[in-house]
């Protein structure tokens, strides 16, 4: 007879062995495939991006090295169809790959926050020294399907940048493209350009380690997948396409990840308990994110009511403050800025009864002296100015 028994010390049992360091950069190191339960959550929370696609800056260079490819066609009068964006492209992606090694002075090991895919095949083709580079070298086998245009596209059209069936940019990408270099209008940006565009014409075969006035080192300082950070130009317009403009519910999920974890749920009080609510505390809290905590307050102002209108200085239970514009029939007393709505569910805005909206909080709370919020919550409002 077979039982199923628990296991004492399951730890010193369940093992996979994970892939040594000088193994492809596609051994799988979940070969048990754990994780594939977690992915289809992953796809149902964040549906335009996928395993494959999970590096801010991989967008900017994809987005970019597609307009440059454009503009080569046009540049060169090449043919002008996919086939030929797509080889172009792969110059450009070959070239970036250079860059990007160069700038760190040929070491990329596995883990490194600047390897791309295909760092394998671009350490074999990079030598120290002066000398030339070779362009058209096997950065990774079946390059169209395993480098970064395989990985990003598909994410790049849901999310409207790319256009459906080709591999031309939307005018949505242009703000991400405009902003590659840097901060659009400063020093050297269209120098950068042009070496990009001189590297993709059909007479060039090798990749010169310098160009006027500036090294293919500091072309991949200016590029690789790092050189996001701190940039605030190109950040704002990616967060704004692969997030805010992203399908539902990716936003809403952000604003989870941005809040951190809370104490309880002010929708449903859970895990409160009896007695208590989870309420909204942003009165004199210095960290900039509203939290939550359970209390047990006295009963607060009512839907329609400011503070000073109920017997304590809160909202009831499941109910937060918002500024009086969003709310006509709102009636404040003197020293009040807003009333008290109910709270909804960004995630199932049909909640609101007739006449009212589910918008996230802190746009509420836009108007009224208080800290700025990260909650994911919504409060459900009449439509006033600045509501969609």
């Amino acid at each position: 007879m077979i039982a199923l028994v628990p296991l004492a010390r399951p730890a010193e049992v369940l093992l996979w062995a994970a892939p040594l360091p000088g193994e492809s950069e596609f051994v799988l190191e979940d070969p048990l495939a754990l994780d594939y339960l977690g992915q289809q959550v992953g796809y149902f929370l964040l549906p335009a991006l996928t395993t494959r696609s999970g590096q801010a800056q991989y967008f900017a260079v994809v987005l970019y090295g597609l307009d440059l490819a454009e503009r080569a066609l046009k540049e060169y009068g090449l043919p002008d169809d996919d086939d030929e964006r797509r080889r172009l492209f792969e110059r450009w992606e070959r070239l970036w790959a250079l860059a990007t090694l160069e700038s760190r002075n040929g070491s990329l090991g596995r883990g490194h926050p600047d390897a791309m895919r295909g760092a394998r095949g671009v350490s074999k083709a990079w030598f120290s020294g002066e000398k030339p580079l070779p362009r058209d070298y096997p950065l990774i086998s079946r390059q169209s399907e395993l480098s970064g245009l395989g990985a990003y596209l598909v994410p790049l059209r849901d999310l409207g940048l790319v256009y459906p069936d080709s591999l031309r940019i939307t005018p949505a990408a242009t703000p991400i493209v405009d902003a590659f270099w840097g901060e659009p209008g400063t020093m050297h940006m269209q120098r950068f350009d042009n070496w990009a565009l001189h590297v993709l014409a059909p007479a060039t075969a090798r990749i010169e380690r310098k160009f006027p006035n500036f090294r293919l080192a500091t072309l991949g300082e200016r590029s690789r997948l790092t050189s996001i950070l701190g940039r605030k130009p190109q950040q704002d317009p990616i967060f704004e396409a692969v997030v805010e403009r992203a399908p539902p519910p990716t936003l809403a999920v952000a604003r989870l990840v941005e809040q951190g974890p809370q104490e309880c749920n002010p929708l449903s009080h859970y895990p409160c308990p009896a007695g208590e609510g989870c309420y909204l505390n942003y009165g004199g809290n210095p960290d900039p994110v509203i939290e939550v905590s359970c209390s047990d307050l006295p009963k607060g102002a009512g839907v329609g009511s400011s503070y000073g209108s109920g017997p304590g200085v809160n909202c009831e239970r499941g109910l937060a403050c918002v500024a009086k514009e969003f709310d006509p029939a709102c009636e404040t007393l003197p020293e009040d800025e807003g009333c008290c709505q109910p709270l909804c569910d960004l995630g199932a805005p049909d909640a609101c009864e007739a006449g009212r909206t589910c918008v996230p909080y802190q746009d509420l709370l836009s108007r009224l002296e208080l800290l700025p919020s990260s909650d994911s919550s919504g409060s459900a409002s009449r439509r006033g100015p600045g509501l969609a």
